[in-house]
């Protein structure tokens, strides 16, 4: 049976936007990109196909395509095998920065575990000197207690001791009580003075002694030649 030439005119409205007809609508193109085509009811949009303006009633029907695919394949080819080379240089990075971290990782616990081991020993070594350098100070300090006990059982055994003249005249001496070591406790009459325990509230005068347990007298002399007896032990008589 001879074949019969039909002539066959695509339909635009229903060709894939990728696909482009040519001017007469007798061949199509397809195209790397979708055109900006309206969308229709008619048209295809998942597989890369167009239709006929007119379709056929009766018989059987065959087409010969000239297929220029090959040539689009071949770019998309190449930019696959880039893609893929790519992906697998990326991939090689990604896994030699995990094993740099997992060297690194180890290498920073092993150095803060060693860190960890000279801070112990170093806390150890403070901690002991400290203790020594405090025990050092608490006997110190124990010491200057137990002195201070001792003076002050001795200076707690002192009884008043009134001064008298020994010479023949009698002479009437009034201790000045704005002199007095503020542990140094005068009578009602300021006639005598007893060292007390502790330090007694006083004013702070110019005249006062702080450092020796003195007392002076309201009245000195201008001439002669003086002396007394005190009662009691410890005792520094000031001219």
């Amino acid at each position: 049976m001879a074949a019969a030439h039909i002539d066959l005119i695509l339909d635009p409205e229903t060709a894939h936007p990728r696909l482009t007809l040519s001017s007469d609508c007798r061949s199509v193109r397809l195209g790397e990109h979708w055109r900006d085509v309206p969308d229709t009811p008619k048209r295809f949009n998942s597989d890369y196909c167009v239709l006929a303006l007119k379709g056929f009633t009766w018989g059987r029907h065959s087409w010969e395509v000239e297929a220029k695919l090959q040539g689009h394949l071949d770019p998309l080819k190449k930019k696959l095998e880039s893609v893929l080379k790519q992906k697998s240089s990326e991939q090689e990075k990604v896994a030699e920065l995990r094993n740099k971290m997992k060297l690194d990782m180890k290498e920073f616990e092993s150095d803060f575990e060693r860190l960890h081991q000279f801070l112990v020993g170093e806390q150890a070594l403070l901690l002991h000197q400290l203790e020594d350098r405090y025990e050092v100070l608490l006997a110190r300090q124990n010491s200057n207690i137990t002195h201070l006990e001792e003076q002050s059982a001795v200076g707690g055994k002192l009884a008043p001791f009134p001064l008298r003249p020994c010479c023949q005249l009698y002479i009437d001496l009034t201790l000045d009580p704005e002199t007095a070591h503020p542990r140094l406790t005068l009578s009602s009459d300021c006639r005598s003075v007893r060292l007390g325990e502790r330090w007694r509230d006083v004013p702070d005068t110019p005249k006062r002694f702080n450092s020796d347990y003195c007392v002076l007298a309201l009245k000195g002399f201008t001439w002669g030649r003086h002396s007394w007896e005190v009662e009691g032990t410890r005792i520094k008589l000031c001219n």
